[in-house]
């Protein structure tokens, strides 16, 4: 039997990566067959680049730390989860 998988795994997420991750290797050992169904959002218009910054609500200074952050290890961090995607899960084709 062959089963799909399907859940929110293309987030850049720990707890969304590792959740499939867990369901994938707990149908293996119950002898199914699974396949994570790799749905991928279609693509949404760029937003401001002010949008997350805390702006209207004032925190824009508590929230500059993090976002630098992410500004320099961004990219690095998104490929590592890319890698670990297409290395530990049986990925269907990409499909929207």
């Amino acid at each position: 039997m062959k089963v799909g998988i399907i859940t929110f795994q293309y987030a850049y997420n720990y707890g969304a990566v590792l959740q499939c991750l867990a369901m994938q290797r707990a149908l293996e050992i119950l002898g199914v067959n699974s396949e994570v169904i790799n749905y991928l959002p279609p693509k949404s218009k760029q937003l401001p680049f002010w949008r997350g910054w805390g702006i209207s609500k004032g925190q824009c200074f508590k929230r500059v730390p993090n976002r630098i952050i992410g500004l320099r290890h961004g990219t690095a961090a998104r490929k590592r989860f890319d890698d670990f995607r297409s290395e530990y899960l049986h990925l269907s084709s990409p499909c929207q």
